[in-house]
């Protein structure tokens, strides 16, 4: 009893709201944050609560979870969402002394913070744009006024231009991250021949396979499906994948692009093979994650920015596809992904 006292005593003095259940949903005690926050009295405890009542006090709308005490998911979990207008509340559940504790923090403020910096980031970001651009056009029009350029100036020129394409690249992913981040982002869809689309990506990499003595190998049927898609943005995805493919591949490696439908006929998958050094794995869980990057890549001199695959999981997820890795048989990587194919 003085072990149980003191417990409460420090759930007390903690300024998130706490309630603890048993586990067929006795209300055993509610901190001093959680009766003024929710209208809890002392005397409600020892109450019966079903898990609807809980989440209507809780003013969660719909819940994410079968509504029983004894059908809970694995805990600890938490729900991240709106819980009443203008507040954002992490809602965690978890098994303490075979009761269930449910802790409500507002993170209002600090959602706020990270809006306000994600806001700054962009800003600073959509800025940079227009002067890479511009850039990159200069480089081209020195290149197209410089017919008989000597070797050393040829390359320079390839070198800026390329390294200006990848600072472009890297803003342009920012900026998409945050789009696809946004619910009410829309794709703009369009019919489109994957083969042709492949071609052009492809067309991408001829410097760079020229010099670093790659040979990439593009596998599809001669019959495939149209595939429904925002063009511009699988574009980037399969640039990026064949871009890891071939920046972590040895000189004289192989890489493969190969497509096919799948067998229910609703779906094209794209997969991109390599040769090179693969992700460990105890890193497989978590390369597509923002700014999280393989555990040979990172102590490669080849590094990324650690956003390529998230843009590119987001891109995927966002035409309802899906997009995963897998290691291959003897050495290498592999990245699958599908889109929706054109079904008539």
């Amino acid at each position: 009893m003085l072990a149980e006292t003191f417990q409460n005593q420090v759930l007390n003095h903690l300024t998130d709201a706490i309630w603890v259940f048993s586990t067929s949903g006795e209300l055993v005690f509610a901190n001093l944050q959680a009766q003024e926050r929710f209208a809890i009295h002392e005397s409600q405890f020892g109450e019966i609560w079903n898990f609807q009542q809980l989440t209507q006090r809780l003013g969660i709308k719909k819940t994410q979870v079968e509504p029983s005490w004894l059908n809970l998911p694995e805990m600890p979990f938490t729900w991240d969402g709106f819980v009443k207008p203008n507040s954002y509340f992490q809602i965690t559940f978890r098994k303490f002394n075979e009761q269930i504790l449910v802790e409500v923090r507002d993170a209002s403020g600090q959602r706020e913070r990270e809006k306000m910096r994600s806001d700054a980031i962009n800003m600073l970001v959509h800025d940079l744009r227009s002067p890479l651009t511009g850039i990159i056009g200069g480089l081209r029009l020195v290149s197209d006024l410089l017919p008989d350029k000597d070797e050393v100036i040829a390359r320079s020129l390839y070198v800026a231009d390329r390294s200006a394409h990848r600072i472009l690249n890297l803003v342009e992913s920012i900026l998409d991250v945050a789009k696809l981040e946004n619910p009410n982002y829309e794709l703009n869809l369009t019919e489109e021949v994957l083969g042709t689309l492949l071609q052009r990506v492809l067309e991408h990499f001829h410097p760079v396979i020229k010099e670093q003595k790659i040979k990439i190998n593009l596998e599809m049927p001669a019959q495939l499906p149209m595939v429904q898609i925002d063009a511009e943005l699988v574009e980037r995805v399969l640039i990026n994948l064949i871009d890891n493919a071939i920046k972590f591949s040895p000189v004289n490696g192989r890489v493969w692009v190969r497509a096919s439908v799948t067998a229910d006929q609703e779906w094209v998958q794209v997969e991109v093979a390599d040769e090179g050094s693969g992700v460990p794995p105890e890193d497989e869980a978590t390369i597509f994650d923002r700014f999280r990057q393989g555990h040979s890549q990172a102590k490669s001199r080849k590094k990324g920015t650690g956003l390529g695959l998230t843009f590119s999981r987001l891109a995927i997820e966002a035409h309802g596809g899906k997009i995963w890795y897998e290691p291959q048989p003897v050495k290498g990587s592999i990245f699958r992904c599908t889109l929706p194919a054109v079904v008539f």
